[in-house]
C-alpha cells in the first residue's frame, strides 16, 4: 500500500532568527512534527499542503509566503496492522508573520521553535534532514 502525503515547514522570523512551527502528535505513537496531510483525488501536492495547514493550525492561505525553489521529498514505511505502507511526503517552506495558532483535535500542543530546538525535539530522521535542508536554504537566502 502506498500513501501520498503533503506538508509545509512553516517558520517566521522573530529578533534574530527563524523559529519553526512544530506540532505534537499522538497518533501513532508521541512525536512532534511538520503539519501534514494526505492528498484527496483531485489536489496536487501543494493545494494539500495548504489545506492541511489551515485545518491543523488555524493558519489562512493568505498567511503563508511559500519560498520559491524549496520542494523537498521524504519516503519511510510503517506497518498498518499487517500491511506494510510506503509513505511519500513532499515538503515546502513557507513563512508566515502570525505567531497565533490554533491546533486541531489531531494535536495536543504546538510550539515555535529556532534551528537548535527544534532539531532536538523531533524524533524521526527525516524530518530532522528535512529542518536541516530548510535551515541551510533560508541561510543562503541572506
Amino acid at each position: 500500500m502506498q500513501e501520498i502525503s503533503s506538508g509545509i515547514i512553516i517558520f517566521r522570523y522573530s529578533g534574530s532568527e527563524w523559529l519553526y512551527l512544530l506540532l505534537h502528535y499522538q497518533f501513532k505513537g508521541d512525536y512532534w512534527d511538520f503539519p501534514r496531510g494526505n492528498l484527496r483525488k483531485e489536489e496536487t501536492p501543494k493545494q494539500a499542503a495548504v489545506r492541511e495547514v489551515v485545518e491543523e493550525t488555524g493558519l489562512s492561505e493568505d498567511d503563508l509566503r511559500f519560498t520559491e525553489g524549496f520542494e523537498k521529498e521524504a519516503k519511510w514505511f510503517y506497518r498498518l496492522g499487517e500491511e506494510p505502507v510506503q509513505k511519500r511526503v513532499t515538503y515546502f517552506l513557507a513563512e508566515t508573520q502570525r505567531e497565533d495558532v490554533r491546533i486541531s483535535e489531531e494535536h495536543v500542543g504546538f510550539k515555535w521553535l529556532n534551528f537548535k530546538d527544534a532539531l532536538r525535539l523531533l524524533r524521526y530522521k527525516n524530518s530532522k534532514k528535512l529542518l536541516l535542508m530548510a535551515e541551510d536554504f533560508l541561510q543562503k537566502l541572506e
